[in-house]
Parts: C-alpha cells; sequence; structure tokens
C-alpha cells in the first residue's frame, strides 16, 4: 500500500511540473572546418533547460566559444564526438550576434536561439 501510494504521489508531481526539459539535437557538418556552424535562418532553437547535444561529424575539432549563454564555453569536440550543452540562460543571435568556434574565430559562427 506504501508503494501505490508513493508512485501515485510521484506522478502528482510530475504532473505539476510545467514543462519538462528536452534535448535538442546539433550536428557539425563533415567538411565545416572554418566556416559557420550554421546560419540564421538554420539557428538552434532550443528553451533554457534544454539539452542541446552538439555532434562533431566534421574532420577536425570544434569548439564553442561562449560567454556563458546559452551554455558555458564548450571543450575541445574530436571528431566523432559530441558534447551535451546544457542551455542555462537565455541567448538571441539575431539580437547579440552569433556565438563562433573557438578554434577558427569569429568567421566560424554558431548560431543560437534559446528562449525562457
Amino acid at each position: 500500500m506504501k508503494l501505490k501510494l508513493l508512485v501515485v504521489a510521484s506522478c502528482i508531481q510530475l504532473l505539476s511540473i510545467s514543462s519538462f526539459a528536452n534535448v535538442v539535437d546539433f550536428h557539425i557538418a563533415n567538411g565545416t572546418v572554418d566556416k559557420a556552424w550554421n546560419t540564421a535562418l538554420t539557428a538552434i532553437h532550443a528553451k533554457v533547460g534544454d539539452t542541446i547535444h552538439i555532434t562533431n561529424d566534421d574532420s577536425v575539432a570544434h569548439r564553442l566559444h561562449s560567454y556563458g549563454a546559452p551554455c558555458d564555453h564548450g571543450p575541445d569536440m574530436a571528431p566523432s564526438t559530441a558534447w551535451d550543452c546544457v542551455a542555462t540562460g537565455a541567448y538571441s543571435s539575431a539580437a547579440d550576434g552569433a556565438l563562433y568556434d573557438h578554434n577558427y574565430g569569429e568567421t566560424a559562427e554558431v548560431w543560437f536561439e534559446v528562449t525562457e
């Protein structure tokens, strides 16, 4: 009986949560090298709390350069590896400018639209 009450209480708690965090998949295309990861039209769309799962499908290492939003500055991602960018803050590349690949500079843009 106690187990049933615990399960019911847990379900009620889950139903009271207004939204669940999502996982947003993004792939750095093979051949990107020192070019933009994406464009304003193909910006990564997420909400604060989401995990942006970035997979490096390219033949070189990539590293997101950020200023703390939408997530922390990324580590080097070797080819065929991934990194989870947990969106802890809102960020609009349209309003604030594109972020970029730390290894290749500001011309290697990365576009995000992360909202509250």
